[in-house]
Parts: structure tokens; sequence; C-alpha cells
């Protein structure tokens, strides 16, 4: 699920500050620094998530996810550590967002006796994507950790890709705008889309 790929992203937290430190001979604070930016990121983020309100819970997530990919991405090519920490927050800005709107929605779409299960399935995804990060560090630290940065993003990717074809608004945002036939609109695209 998405919030497990935006986890990636977040775990690489406990990974990044060690490999840049040594290439660019960062103190303790930048070290700091450099590990809560994604964090600073995030708050900000979760604060801007009630967008999701005015503009729809499907379009957020969607911008959240491709903002985690654009700065997740092009913090793998920061050429000094202020580039690198404004791209880490951007960064962590996306995931806030994604991750705190992506709950809302996946309660107001999923059928009520699969929501525990399905949640529950995407917290396991979080855990796992935290050890594939380690086990990412171990297998690419020789190539370096801007090749670390464009693994956490690859799955990032992959469902944002996925995303654009697959993500549905939720049946009930449209009827808290007073929006009937549109809420019409959109439980007409997910029958239509499970049917197939």
């Amino acid at each position: 699920t998405w919030t497990a790929c935006d986890s990636m992203e977040v775990g690489f937290i406990a990974v990044l500050p060690q490999c840049v430190k040594v290439e660019w001979h960062l103190d303790s604070t930048q070290d700091a620094m450099l590990s809560s930016s994604l964090l600073v990121g995030q708050i900000f983020g979760i604060l801007s998530a009630s967008m999701a309100d005015s503009f729809g819970r499907s379009p957020v997530v969607i911008g959240g996810l491709w903002c985690v990919i654009v700065f997740g991405f092009a913090s793998a090519f920061a050429q000094d550590f202020t580039s690198l920490l404004i791209l880490r927050a951007l960064a962590g800005y996306g995931i806030g967002v994604s991750q705190c709107v992506s709950y809302d929605l996946c309660c107001e779409i999923l059928p009520r006796r699969y929501r525990n299960l399905i949640m529950f399935c995407d917290m396991v995804g979080v855990a796992a994507q935290l050890y594939l990060v380690v086990s990412l560090y171990f297998l690419l630290e020789a190539y370096g950790w801007r090749s670390l940065l464009c693994a956490c993003a690859i799955p990032v990717l992959v469902v944002g890709i996925f995303s654009l074809w697959t993500f549905f608004e939720s049946q009930r945002w449209p009827m808290t705008q007073g929006r009937t036939a549109a809420d019409l609109d959109v439980l007409l695209s997910v029958a239509d889309y499970s049917i197939h």
C-alpha cells in the first residue's frame, strides 16, 4: 500500500545522516537537522491535510505521493547540505499529506467488515518496509547514499503510477460538499472498475 511505501522514506532517516556525514563532513547540529528535516516537513503536511475537505481525498493523496516521488528522487541529486535539507523536508511534506488523508480515504471507501484487517495489513507493511530499508542499506552501501535514496523512492513511484488509474474518490466526500450528482459518478466508476 501507499503508506507502507512512504515509510521507506521515513525509515531512511536512520541511515541517511550517517552516510552523508562522512561524505560532507557534517557536524552534530547538521546531522540532527538532516534527521529531523523529513519529520518537520511531515508535520506541515499533516497540518495542511485538511485541504482534502476542499479538493477531495483522492487528488490530495495522489498529490502527496507525487510530492514524495519528485522530492525523494531529487534528494539523490542534491549537491550541498542546504538543498538536501530542503528536498527532504518537501518529501516529508508529501508523506504527511498522503499518509494522513489516505487513512480517511480507506475508512470512507472500505467496507466496515474488511476495514480493520486491511488497515492492520497496511501497518504490517509499514514495519516490513522499515526492515527493507535496513536491508537495502547493507546491499547498496557500496554504491553510496544517492543510490539508497533512489531505491527508497522506487516503490512510491510504482504506487504513484498505479494511483493515477486506480485511486477512486471517496463516495462520502461529494455528499459532504452537497454534490450528489458527483457522488453518483464516483459510485458508478467504482462499480464499473469492480466489475472488470
